[in-house]
């Protein structure tokens, strides 16, 4: 009897280590699967500012866009998308982009304050009006005012 018992004790320590592996194993999986999508997300950057410094600015908001066709919650990008909107003199794209930078989780109001890059938004009474609404419409009771 003692040999079985010492068996069942041996199969459940096997076990209950294969499945604490198997959970470290997933946790890297997850760990890597999120560090990839940072890099990706850093290399997209990285060749967006790169191509509009460099003139083509069509050419890297299409390069967003494609990233943003697997990565539609990513509220920054779609800030960055805005930014280019407005290089090219697409005001009403730029705030489409915008809404959804705020509908992605897009938070940075003082940056959206002070960024020159939107100031033909500012500029233009329209713009600016529906700039407002979208940005009152998306922040939290707790945001506003801030």
């Amino acid at each position: 009897m003692e040999p079985e018992r010492g068996a069942s004790w041996r199969r459940c320590w096997i076990t209950k280590l294969v499945l604490t592996v198997m959970c470290l194993g997933a946790s890297c999986v997850v760990a890597t699967a999120e560090e990839g999508a940072l890099r990706e997300r850093d290399a997209i950057t990285l060749r967006m500012v790169q191509l509009a410094r460099a003139g083509r600015v069509e050419e890297a908001r299409e390069n967003l866009r494609a990233y943003l066709a697997d990565h539609a919650t990513d509220g920054t990008m779609f800030y960055n998308l805005a930014c280019l909107d407005l290089l090219l003199d697409e005001p009403e794209q730029a705030l489409a982009d915008l809404a959804a930078a705020l509908t992605g989780g897009y938070t940075n109001f003082r940056l959206i304050d002070v960024d020159r890059s939107l100031d033909p938004l500012r500029d233009d009474p329209a713009s600016r009006n529906s700039s407002r609404v979208t940005r009152r419409s998306c922040a939290t009771p707790s945001r506003r005012g801030r």
